[in-house]
């Protein structure tokens, strides 16, 4: 009986391929089978793009549809779909790395997979690798700590209303708003109203070639930027 592979999860970092881990870069050239999330099979994989130099020739690819989309009844039928392709190679003997862009364990696609994998057969071997979130790219770049000291810090998705921000605002010193990409104008417009504009960073793409980031918050405007967009905004500067 063939004993089963086990699935590394892998954060691939933000975009720069020199971010990637060597823990991350060992064990993609030993894997025989790479697992690609796509959002659309006309669109190409950024994790993949990253990772490609370093990937062995004679790998086997499996790319998974797996779709951007609210549709919860949806999005379980591609979970379940792509649980079961992986799950094939897996009982094949195969070791498996799934690539995902950042860390896999902030605000990924991975444990999704993972889950699901785990609702086949319980006994499969994971692993994730962590990797270089877009948050600690970020603040590099721009030369901000995320926090100092016992300030506090939440990472967050956008708030639902503005008035889930406000409370934030009002509660913690250092905020992160990750996936920002459509509510960037509302953030930007709460922002200015508090008089706040000039505590907060943002990024879009960072890491890429087509990377934008500022701390000039009118830059944004009539702007449209995707989902791989973050807020850094530092409340407690008006704390005192």
């Amino acid at each position: 009986m063939v004993k089963p592979g086990k699935i590394y999860g892998i954060g691939v970092g933000p975009g720069d391929p020199e971010l990637l881990t060597i823990k991350a870069r060992r064990i993609l050239k030993e894997v025989p089978l790479l697992l690609v999330p796509r959002s659309r099979r006309d669109k190409d994989s950024l994790a993949l793009s990253i990772v490609e130099e370093f990937l062995r020739e004679d790998l086997e690819r499996v790319d998974l549809l797996l779709p951007m989309t609210r549709d919860r009844d949806e999005l379980k039928k591609h979970w379940e779909r792509a649980a079961r392709q992986v799950l094939e190679k897996l009982q094949e003997g195969k070791d498996g790395a799934f690539i995902t862009l950042g860390d896999p364990a902030t605000y990924s696609t991975f444990p999704y997979l993972q889950r699901h994998l785990w609702e086949l057969d319980r006994e499969v071997e994971v692993e994730m690798i962590p990797g270089v979130s877009a948050i600690n790219d970020m603040a590099s770049r721009v030369g901000c700590p995320l926090a100092e000291g016992e300030e506090s810090l939440v990472i967050t998705t956008p708030p639902k209303t503005p008035g889930d921000l406000e409370e934030i605002l009002d509660r913690f010193e250092n905020l992160v708003i990750m996936k920002a990409g459509r509510s960037t104008g509302e953030i930007t417009s709460l922002l200015e109203s508090k008089g706040l504009e000039g505590r907060a960073f943002f990024a879009s793409r960072i890491g890429f070639a087509d990377g934008f980031y500022t701390r000039d918050l009118s830059e944004l405007k009539d702007k449209t930027f995707d989902y791989l967009s973050t807020f850094i905004i530092k409340f407690g500067l008006h704390k005192g």
